[in-house]
């Protein structure tokens, strides 16, 4: 696990500086309604619930239950939900902030994508993650960082050192944004468009998908691309020992040669 950040490991945010840069990044209005996810000792929930309409703040972990129950006595415009948040079916509100933990990054950002109202995400992450919102930074293909790619724009704000937390985690952190993109957002990057597709066709082998992505992908422009066609263009530019297989069967180096076959059909 990549730490610092609150998660059962509870590694809280200490500086007031970094707490205030925290909240400051989220750009919260009197009418927004803010999820939390991960309230801890309600540190960082306090101060959404003055700055925000609404703060519904998820915790999973039932030690700081009752200070989080008296949080939410002293201010009403705060509810807490004992739940994981992964869990959850509803969400309601237009902003999020969490302090994330690494281990549940990609099922976060799998839950996420399908909630286009949060016009924001302020997330505080461990610094690994965290690389992905600077899209001038070198990164390593991965699912991960291509889910990201996918359905999210990042803006980086700023590191935060291990010094800033009680206790101190391993590992330097950061503060970034995200928001979501729509796919038409991604016609102008078709190898994106369709790496998206792909994932959104996850129940099939990765070769149906491609097929199906790359047949819109081109409709989009108003160009017909026929299934023998689309065909062809697989035989030509794709590995069969990559795109004979469903995308949850792959790891990282495969997605890798998966996305590099994609770009070079683009390029």
């Amino acid at each position: 696990m990549e730490k610092g950040i609150i998660s059962f490991g509870q590694h809280y945010l200490e500086n007031v500086q970094m707490q205030e840069t925290l909240i400051n990044s989220a750009d919260l209005k009197k009418d927004d309604v803010v999820v939390e996810i991960g309230a801890g000792d309600g540190r960082i929930t306090r101060l959404l619930g003055k700055k925000a309409k609404k703060v519904v703040a998820y915790e999973i972990d039932e030690k700081t239950k009752d200070v989080l129950v008296e949080l939410q006595k002293e201010q009403p415009n705060i509810e807490i939900v004992f739940q994981n948040f992964l869990e959850a079916r509803n969400l309601e509100g237009n902003k999020l902030v969490s302090s994330l933990p690494y281990q549940i990054t990609e099922p976060f950002l799998e839950k996420i994508k399908s909630f286009s109202q949060f016009e924001r995400i302020t997330l505080l992450v461990g610094k690994t993650f965290g690389k992905f919102a600077d899209e001038n930074a070198s990164q390593k293909i991965s699912k991960l960082y291509l889910l990201f790619r996918c359905y999210f724009k990042g803006e980086y704000i700023c590191d935060v050192a291990k010094e800033n937390f009680n206790p101190p985690p391993n590992t330097m952190s950061s503060i970034i944004n995200i928001y979501p993109k729509a796919k038409e957002d991604l016609l102008s990057q078709p190898s994106l468009y369709v790496m998206r597709e792909v994932f959104e066709q996850r129940d099939k082998k990765v070769s149906n998908a491609l097929r199906e992505a790359i047949i819109r992908l081109f409709a989009q422009q108003n160009v017909v691309k026929t299934k023998r066609e689309t065909k062809q263009l697989l035989q030509e530019n794709f590995s069969d020992e990559i795109i004979d297989n469903y995308l949850e069967q792959m790891n990282n180096d495969q997605i890798a040669i998966l996305f590099a076959q994609i770009e070079k059909l683009f390029n």
